[in-house]
């Protein structure tokens, strides 16, 4: 499997999983990760006996297209988008301390590039003050309003004090080319995880911005998070 394949099986697995599970039942997302696991198991020479007795491999999942693709860059090449896509992938599952390792290997070039911005701060109501642990786990992401699928942009942080501080541009995006430069409208939206996982369940806390366009945001944006999902 070469380092490309891997990495776009990550960032369309990645995509797939968040429709799936934000548009559950939908028959797009279905298709979505049926086609993220026919190009994996394409790029991994899976075979075709497997395939054919419709058995989850493992090398099918997320996790596995992570490990083939960081067990491709240890030996060498790979561009800094290879690394990045890496370190966000591994933000996507909650392992930051392997993120920043990847991202050791980019060029310094790479974040400087980073086109659109929005940037903005988050706060706590006073409802829900007490609901919110120091450490817990917080994305703040970037839903496209007129291109359903997963976010352009995805932030991870935890919980501290307030309010917290974000930044998004084009290097936080899930899919090569699906970023803030390229929406026309987007809502930005911060979520509070208890399980640290990105995609939404009872009893996280969150909170949305107004529709905005990436180029004409206003910086501070102020986001207030002010609910909880039941």
């Amino acid at each position: 499997m070469t380092i490309g394949a891997a990495a776009v099986a990550i960032g369309v697995l990645a995509g797939s999983h968040w429709v799936d599970h934000e548009h559950r039942g939908s028959a797009a997302a279905a298709a979505g990760f049926g086609q993220a696991m026919q190009v994996f198991n394409h790029a991994t020479d899976a075979s075709a006996s497997t395939a054919a007795a419709g058995q989850p491999a493992a090398a099918g999942s997320m996790q596995s297209a992570i490990a083939s693709l960081e067990a491709k860059l240890a030996k060498g090449g790979g561009s800094p988008g290879d690394w990045e896509l890496l370190a966000k992938a591994f933000d996507f599952i909650g392992r930051p301390a392997d993120a920043a390792l990847a991202r050791a290997h980019q060029l310094p070039s790479l974040n400087a590039t980073a086109g659109t911005t929005i940037s903005g701060e988050i706060d706590l109501a006073a409802s829900i003050a007490g609901k919110a642990k120091p450490g817990e786990p917080m994305f703040v992401f970037a839903q496209s309003v007129d291109s359903p699928g997963p976010p352009v942009a995805v932030f991870r942080t935890t919980v501290g004090t307030w309010p917290l501080h974000f930044t998004l541009n084009d290097s936080e995006s899930m899919i090569p080319g699906r970023n803030l430069s390229n929406a026309g409208r987007v809502k930005i939206e911060a979520r509070i995880s208890a399980s640290g996982q990105p995609l939404a369940s009872a009893g996280d806390l969150e909170g949305a911005s107004a529709v905005i366009a990436p180029r004409q945001a206003q910086h501070p944006l102020k986001i207030v998070i002010d609910r909880i999902v039941p």
